[in-house]
C-alpha cells in the first residue's frame, strides 16, 4: 500500500514484523506482599488519625 504526501512517498508493509512472546511474570512473594499491604494500611490509618484530630 503506497502512502504519498506532498514531498514524501513510502511503501507500508501490511504485515507487522514477528516478535517473540513476553516472558512470564514471576509469581508474587506472599510474605513481601502481605508486609507491603500491612504497611500501606498502617500509614493510611495514621494519616486518617492525624486528619481527624485537627
Amino acid at each position: 500500500m503506497a502512502v504519498t504526501f506532498e514531498e514524501v512517498s513510502t511503501e507500508i508493509s501490511p504485515t507487522p514484523p514477528a516478535s517473540a512472546p513476553a516472558p512470564a511474570a514471576a509469581p508474587p512473594d506472599g510474605a513481601a506482599l502481605a508486609e507491603q499491604i500491612e504497611q500501606t494500611l498502617r500509614v493510611r490509618a495514621e494519616r486518617e488519625a492525624r486528619l481527624c484530630d485537627r
